[in-house]
């Protein structure tokens, strides 16, 4: 194993591919395909190489697109083309691709994870005063921590994301209240 995430992602990149090129129908290999470019892109960004990062995102957002032609209800490609909308700064066209992912498959607990961050950065722009984003946020907070709590859940959230939920959940909800009551 490397310590290297470039080549490890790369790798993944390959064998992708390689399973493609064997079943070029099979959609869910082709959305893991993007979501390896995904955070390829990620790891190129980190690297400060931001052509390099640019061109995986689109090579993602091609990959999603092209999963989304085969299945225009396949939550994974909504929820990684939300992820690419994100990682380019566009809090709402990557809200509105969590919702639809949500919508698909209501307990999809990382999609509605992603959902929190971005609703979160778009109350942060918002200089936390846009009230209805609050609420909005402080409904998804409740539910990805249901989601984490019901019986049988396979989709648990690692522990570093579980703890930032909580964090959120105790602010987002008393800023609720507070606001709440100055009404």
């Amino acid at each position: 194993m490397t310590d290297d995430p470039e080549a490890t992602l790369k790798k993944a990149e390959e064998f992708a591919l390689s399973a493609l090129r064997s079943d070029p129908n099979d959609q869910m290999m082709r959305a893991q395909l993007g979501y390896t470019l995904k955070d390829l892109a990620g790891a190129y960004l980190r690297q400060g190489r931001s052509a390099r990062a640019q061109q995986a995102m689109d090579d993602a957002e091609a990959t999603f697109t092209e999963v989304l032609i085969a299945n225009p209800l396949d939550a994974s490609a909504l929820n990684g083309l939300g992820n690419l909308r994100a990682m380019r700064g566009d809090p709402d066209g990557a809200i509105d691709y969590y919702e639809r992912a949500t919508n698909v498959e209501p307990e999809y607990t990382f999609a509605w994870y992603d959902y929190a961050l971005s609703l979160d950065a778009k109350y942060e722009r918002s200089g936390r005063k846009d009230f209805a984003t609050l609420q909005k946020l402080a409904g998804v907070v409740v539910k990805v921590l249901e989601l984490q709590t019901a019986d049988g859940q396979i989709q648990r959230l690692p522990d570093a994301a579980l703890k930032y939920i909580f964090k959120l959940k105790d602010q987002i909800l008393g800023e609720v209240e507070r606001v709440k009551a100055a009404h």
